[in-house]
């Protein structure tokens, strides 16, 4: 007696599916894109505060609550400058180098301000300076993460599209 053989369902056809590493990818443009933009703002806007600040040459003094922060800025990158507090003379506290540019004009960090209690200090430098912020390093962040989202959303989207492609012409 012989039987025949029952037949199995052949595989079925691929389906287009949901682009999900596209939906993924984009999503993540999207993030990038925001998170450029924040750092990009905020670290304009110090530079354009900076170059909207008065020019002083000489001395200047600014009153500072305790805790405050204040970074001198030239455009002479050699600048040298000192600082007298209430307390008497004042360290550089800057960790790091900073440069900005605004228009034609490029400035350059050359003294950093923590004030360890309120009152007048007084800057001395033999080029001219500007006081304002130091750059924030919440928009280099930022930018330097969004920028990297940026690279990975497109590798995704690459990918989800030539997958999602392939799989929607075999359906």
């Amino acid at each position: 007696m012989s039987y025949v053989a029952p037949q199995y369902p052949s595989t079925p056809p691929a389906k287009g599916g949901k682009p999900w590493l596209l939906i993924v990818g984009a999503v993540l443009a999207i993030i990038a894109v925001a998170l450029c933009c924040v750092g990009g703002f905020m670290t304009v806007g110090s530079g354009q505060d900076l170059a909207d600040s008065p020019e002083y040459t000489g001395s200047h003094t600014v009153t500072l609550q305790e805790g405050d922060t204040r970074a001198v800025w030239s455009s002479d990158e050699s600048a040298s400058c000192s600082v007298t507090g209430p307390s008497g003379s004042v360290s550089d506290a800057s960790g790091s180098t900073q440069t900005t540019s605004w228009g034609e004009e490029q400035y350059h960090r050359v003294f950093a301000i923590e004030a360890d209690q309120a009152g007048d200090y007084t800057i001395n430098c033999a080029s001219p300076f500007r006081v304002g912020d130091s750059l924030s390093t919440g928009g280099f962040i930022g930018m330097g993460v969004g920028a990297g989202l940026g690279c990975i959303a497109v590798v995704l989207m690459g990918i989800g599209l030539v997958l999602w492609l392939t799989r929607r012409k075999r359906a």
